[in-house]
């Protein structure tokens, strides 16, 4: 297998995974793959690398050589449960990963999967009439706080009967109860966590028409609440000297949290799309930061077209040198984004990341992965 460069004190696993198609499915998985990671092709597979773990991937015939790398169990039981999920998103759920090394299904005995864990909803309040914050009380907020990656899987309570959570299965993905009794969950992002209130807060945006469990949820929810949290993971502050940063209202969180957590000498632009002037929040950062608000009226979101051409004419404008672009948005809006970005300035194709938080059409309320 392609050998890895990190330190020798790195966790690792590794997995065989035999396919019907192998060629197919690692072109489409490592295609996906870009919206997460930096993905190096090599002679017979790829390197992936975030700042949180590795993936090194190579192909023998019909089967394909997984070896997962990170410097905690909790990150490595993250990145194998992901690897599973997107192997049988392309291969089929009949595929078989099994993992073998550090962390053997999934986090190892001692630990629930992928870090399971139940917080408590203790107030919830709105910040504009389309956004809304619950405060949760948690275990070990510090696991959330600066430094970690940005994101969580919710799991809001049933509205009938006691939920059930999940135990790890040998791939590192999570074993769910089936049918009615499986809860439902989305990807948001963690606002902030505070260590010593014990504290994290999570902010919906309250969607109008169409089920949207975790808006729905949000809405309703009395203190006291207990739901499931799994993570944290994805990326989080890009380390950059200068941050370029698009997304709408999904987005608007991890805007906010970069925003706050950059350092005085950082500079960030951060072009923000919302309904109207009523979603416009008043956000606060050390560094020294513009940010521009783009209301699309009555356009529908995710087909304003107002994040491409911000996109488009701040490229466009130059002044790229030490610059991150950082895009969450439409699937569709993000993929043109892409696009415009390989078009207009090829250079930042390894300094951007244009992750689509949600898809039209879908019930996803949250970040989508």
């Amino acid at each position: 297998m392609t050998q890895l460069s990190e330190s020798p004190e790195r966790l690792r696993s590794r997995a065989v995974i035999l396919l019907e198609e192998p060629e197919r499915v690692l072109r489409e998985v490592l295609a996906h793959m870009t919206e997460h990671a930096e993905v190096t092709l090599t002679e017979s597979g790829a390197l992936l690398e975030s700042p949180f773990g590795s993936v090194s991937v190579e192909r023998f015939s019909d089967r394909v050589f997984v070896e997962a790398a990170a410097e905690s169990p909790e990150i490595l039981a993250l990145i194998q449960a992901f690897v599973a999920e997107h192997v049988h998103e392309f291969a089929g759920e009949e595929t078989a990963v099994e993992w073998s090394g550090d962390g053997t299904g999934g986090v190892g005995a001692e630990l629930p999967p992928a870090k399971f864990r139940l917080a408590r909803v203790l107030r919830a309040f709105d910040l504009t009439p389309r956004m809304r914050r619950l405060v949760f009380a948690c275990e070990d907020p510090s696991l959330y706080a600066e430094g970690a990656g940005y994101h969580i899987r919710l799991f809001p309570p049933p509205e009938q009967g006691a939920p059930r959570w999940p135990k790890p299965k040998p791939d590192g993905k999570p074993d769910w109860p089936i049918g009615e009794a499986l809860p439902v969950n989305r990807v948001y992002t963690i606002r902030a966590a505070d260590r010593v209130a014990g504290t994290i807060s999570v902010d919906f945006a309250l969607h109008e028409g169409g089920a949207s469990p975790g808006a729905d949820f949000a809405r309703k929810a009395l203190p006291g609440a207990e739901v499931g949290l799994m993570g944290p993971g994805g990326d989080g502050l890009p380390q950059a000297e200068r941050l370029i940063l698009f997304g709408d209202e999904s987005a608007a969180p991890a805007i906010a949290r970069m925003l706050e957590e950059s350092p005085p000498e950082a500079e960030i632009e951060a072009f923000i799309e919302v309904a109207d002037a009523g979603e416009e929040q008043d956000l606060v950062s050390l560094a020294r930061a513009r940010v521009v608000w783009l209301r699309r009226g009555a356009a529908s979101p995710g087909r304003s077209g107002l994040l491409e051409a911000a996109l488009e004419a701040r490229l466009a404008e130059g002044g790229l040198e030490g610059a991150f672009i950082w895009a969450g948005c439409e699937k569709a809006v993000a993929a043109r984004m892409r696009k415009i970005t390989a078009s207009v300035a090829p250079q930042m194709k390894r300094r951007a990341r244009l992750y689509a938080y949600w898809e039209l059409g879908s019930q996803s309320d949250g970040k989508a992965t």
